[in-house]
Parts: structure tokens; C-alpha cells; sequence
């Protein structure tokens, strides 16, 4: 309990994972995550804005490190 304190207390973590998740914020991701959102929708969108993201780090193992951490 007292490390979970402490990571909470710090906000790294959180400042890191708003970061990371920011772009979900977004009215389009949002969109996505509505009940009434179809993949048929979504791969439109796509198509039409020509959408072609690029794979970026999810960095996992920085994530458990700061975890760990404090444990």
C-alpha cells in the first residue's frame, strides 16, 4: 500500500499514461468508442483521410520499470 501511495503521490505515472492515451481525448477517437461507431464507419474514415499511422513505442517495459520500482 505504502509503494501504490508513493506512485500515486509522485504522478509520473499518470503524467505518462495522459501521454500516452492523450489522442483518445480526441472528438474522432471518441467517436469510435460510441456505442453506435460500426468498423465499416471507422475503416471509411480511414480510407477517406487517408489515414497511415506509424507503429510507435508503447513502451511497455519503461511502464512495468516504473512500476517496479517502488515495489
Amino acid at each position: 500500500m505504502v509503494a501504490a501511495a508513493a506512485m500515486i503521490e509522485d504522478g509520473e505515472f499518470d503524467t505518462l499514461r495522459a501521454e500516452r492515451h492523450g489522442g483518445w481525448s480526441a472528438p474522432a477517437a471518441q467517436a469510435m468508442l460510441e456505442p453506435a461507431a460500426s468498423l465499416d464507419a471507422i475503416a471509411k474514415r480511414v480510407a477517406d483521410e487517408k489515414i497511415n499511422p506509424k507503429p510507435r513505442s508503447g513502451r511497455q517495459e519503461f511502464f512495468e520499470n516504473l512500476l517496479n520500482r517502488d515495489l
